[in-house]
């Protein structure tokens, strides 16, 4: 099928064209990867139409995950420099693709200072959501115990300089209502696994920590 858009290609094809490639390229297809970096380096280079609109946040999103660090800045100066609304959303969520851990650390810094906007502080974490070593940087997920809020507040006590204080507190509130929720319910939930069969299950699965992510196990379960 490929991933050139000319006229022909209808609006159900250049959205399925999309998907595919950024699946591909997300799971390590070499053509597709060798193609993102093609594009990645002469958009870089001034031309901006080597790589077409519906391709440009995976295109970012792949290369930035077997890259380093100079095309982390790349895309962070995209960030940080233009005035176009829409590269400036696609540069912000793909710094979340980023799979090296001083990066997305950097990252979560960047989402959680005055640079990003509160109404896009969500829509930046979601994406650390969105490959495993993400979803171990968002400090956020399975963060649902009094213990966890205060090793949070240490962590962030010596870096208030380089954190939005808003953000900050919004994200120990989200933590502490969570806390509140497993301090509250955590025993019924477990009696509910256990009864219905499906605990056992999620116990099991050692790269989940079941101490502190019942809220995550529920809906996880309930979907299937």
């Amino acid at each position: 099928m490929g991933w050139n858009f000319d006229n022909g290609v209808t609006l159900n094809e250049a959205q399925l064209r999309s998907l595919l490639f950024d699946c591909a390229g997300k799971s390590g297809d070499k053509k597709v990867i060798k193609a993102a970096s093609a594009m990645f380096a002469s958009y870089f280079n001034g031309n901006k139409i080597a790589v077409h609109p519906d391709l440009l946040e995976s295109v970012f999103a792949i290369v930035l995950r077997k890259g380093g660090m100079k095309e982390y800045d790349m895309v962070l100066q995209q960030y940080l420099t233009t005035m176009d609304a829409s590269e400036k959303n696609t540069a912000l969520k793909s710094l979340g693709q980023t799979t090296k851990p001083a990066l997305l650390r950097k990252s979560l810094e960047l989402v959680l200072s005055d640079q990003v906007v509160a109404a896009d502080v969500n829509t930046a974490l979601s994406q650390f959501s969105t490959h495993a070593e993400g979803a171990k940087a968002r400090i956020t997920i399975g963060l649902a115990t009094v213990e966890q809020l205060n090793d949070v507040e240490q962590f962030f006590a010596d870096k208030s300089a380089y954190v939005s204080h808003r953000n900050l507190q919004e994200m120990k509130d989200h933590i502490r209502v969570k806390a509140q929720w497993t301090a509250r319910d955590r025993g019924d939930v477990i009696d509910w696994l256990q009864r219905h069969g499906f605990f056992h299950e999620v116990a099991k699965d050692s790269s989940i920590d079941v101490e502190a992510s019942d809220q995550i196990h529920v809906q996880l379960h309930l979907q299937r």
